[in-house]
């Protein structure tokens, strides 16, 4: 495991540990105070937990060297586990949403105080993970899925905190209900966010951050090229992404020094350094192929 990924992996594990710590302290309190939202909050905080233990086990998966039938490695682990943590979400949404509507028509009595502790250390507890989690959820889809679910307990927390005060100084005991609610719909967000970007590239999409367009235009105005064709860029995992492309040259072009500008601009401009460029001469130009645009059959 590289130096980066060694520097993740510390920190799920460190916001592992503290996320399973609190845990039990929430469920207690929760129990306790016969507060919906703090068990929502509880029940979010366990899926955390199962969410960081995925993304951990992933990058040490991931770790793993490649082999015969694994050309690329195990690195494509990442986005799995990143589907499955959006996965989770979507499901502890929809489970605290019903157990709010539940909760809205029964009613029920809280104990406000013990609500508005156990949800206050809750949220120091979240906010210690997300400092820990929070200079690396940008890098990789796994470290997002598991910043995203710290990101979702952290703002339970405060719509706990609210509810709690609402139910103390007013009495409206509903307010539990209407914040597990509005928790719900925000985990709901960063859920269907998560995995319809994990499909995105498991599907061989293109890095949304790389304009094909732009990239195709950068490739065919270059010096010496008369034409690019049979385009794909793809990504397997953070910092690997794969680019491969046909590329005519204007005759006398020597291949060499124009393969190597072309592979230092997409570099440079775009951020690839897994690039494999089929130089051809500009005799096949008429080629059928080489009219059907970025990609081919």
């Amino acid at each position: 495991m590289h130096d980066h990924a060694k520097t993740e992996a510390r920190q799920l594990r460190r916001a592992l540990i503290l996320t399973a710590a609190f845990l039990l302290v929430e469920v207690t309190g929760g129990f306790l105070a016969n507060s919906l939202a703090l068990l929502s909050d509880a029940g979010h905080m366990f899926i955390d937990a199962l969410a960081l233990s995925i993304a951990l086990v992933a990058y040490r998966q991931a770790s793993r060297p490649r082999d015969p039938q694994h050309t690329f490695g195990y690195r494509r682990l990442e986005v799995v586990a990143a589907l499955v943590n959006g996965a989770l979400l979507l499901w502890i949404a929809g489970v605290i949403a019903e157990e709010a509507w539940d909760r809205w028509n029964e009613g029920a009595v809280l104990k406000s105080g013990l609500m508005l502790g156990v949800a206050v250390v809750g949220l120091a507890v979240n906010l210690v993970g997300l400092g820990m989690l929070r200079h690396h959820h940008h890098d990789d889809l796994n470290m997002r899925g598991a910043f995203l679910h710290v990101l979702g307990d952290t703002i339970s927390s405060v719509g706990t905190i609210i509810a709690a005060l609402v139910i103390r100084f007013t009495g409206w005991v509903r307010a539990d209900a209407v914040a597990s609610f509005l928790i719900s719909l925000l985990i709901l967000v960063g859920g269907v966010r998560l995995v319809l970007e994990s499909l995105h590239y498991l599907m061989e999409g293109a890095p949304r951050e790389i304009q094909i367009p732009e990239l195709m235009s950068c490739l065919r105005e270059h010096p010496g090229v008369l034409e690019v064709h049979d385009l794909h860029v793809w990504r397997i995992s953070s910092g690997m992404d794969i680019l491969t492309a046909h590329v005519v040259l204007e005759q006398a072009v020597e291949s060499g020094p124009l393969r190597s500008a072309m592979r230092t601009l997409l570099r440079e401009r775009f951020g690839l350094q897994h690039v494999t460029l089929e130089i051809e001469g500009p005799e096949e130009r008429d080629d059928p192929l080489h009219r059907r645009g970025i990609c081919g059959p």
